[in-house]
């Protein structure tokens, strides 16, 4: 966005600034590349002072104010450029980000995803971010629409298979959720937590074999997760291999093991 504010003044803005403008623009550039974000909010404070109408302004404020974390500055930011253009999904999609990560206010959020996806209905990118915040809100059914509309634009997301796979086992549609961890580890086979997250469909159904088969690509993938060698010694104490599992379970970082497996 800094670069953005540098290549709205270089390209046709200059003169329609002052010298003090484009100072202060270049200024906010400079310090927020440099990591000095106080220091670049001021700038572009000053700069929005002699340019209320820069949308682009506004902007590279809520950004500076996003890293700054000071969300609810940020979406005063977004509201302030939106009210100058309001056609632009991309920030609608952005406020609703700030909104739900950073002040959890998840209704305002879905309300922004809403207008962003009336403006453009076929960024995936936006459908799998509304669908996030939905499981959030634990909203699976509505969670799972939006998600497969992201995979139905773009099958290549292979998050979005994967947060369909989380939304379909909390519903118990646990032969879906394999078919959806699959897709996501298929795109992406260093995907460890879907793998993972495969395991634990499969031990839920009583298949540990499979389970462990999981686990043990989890584990191969992020060998320094312990959550993965937890569930991989509880599939291998299902299965009866006791030594395997305590020196899986030693692994995880605790000193007993679990009685029911994972997933159970």
């Amino acid at each position: 966005m800094a670069l953005v504010i540098l290549a709205m003044i270089g390209a046709g803005a200059m003169n329609a600034c002052s010298q003090d403008e484009t100072y202060w623009a270049r200024q906010a550039a400079s310090d927020y590349l440099n990591g000095s974000y106080s220091l670049a909010l001021q700038d572009i404070e000053e700069y929005l002072d002699m340019n209320a109408t820069d949308v682009h302004g506004w902007l590279f404020k809520a950004e500076i104010e996003v890293k700054l974390k000071r969300y609810r500055d940020a979406v005063e930011s977004y509201d302030q450029a939106l009210s100058l253009d309001d056609s632009r999904a991309q920030v609608w999609n952005d406020r609703a980000l700030i909104l739900a990560g950073g002040l959890k206010d998840y209704e305002d959020a879905l309300s922004s995803f809403d207008r962003a996806l009336k403006i453009d209905p076929q960024d995936a990118g936006i459908w799998y971010n509304r669908g996030l915040v939905q499981e959030s809100m634990g909203d699976y059914e509505a969670s799972l629409e939006s998600l497969e509309r992201a995979t139905m634009l773009d099958s290549s997301l292979a998050s979005a298979w994967y947060h369909q796979g989380r939304d379909l086992a909390a519903l118990g549609r646990g032969e879906e959720a394999i078919e959806s961890f699959n897709a996501a580890t298929e795109i992406k086979p260093d995907y460890a937590s879907a793998w993972d997250e495969l395991g634990l469909v499969y031990a839920s159904q009583g298949d540990q074999e499979q389970a462990l088969q999981c686990f043990e690509r989890a584990t191969e993938i992020e060998p320094s997760n312990k959550q993965f060698w937890d569930h991989k010694a509880q599939a291998l104490n299902a299965l009866g291999r006791g030594q395997e599992a305590m020196e899986a379970f030693a692994r995880a970082g605790k000193g007993t093991l679990q009685q029911s497996p994972p997933g159970s």
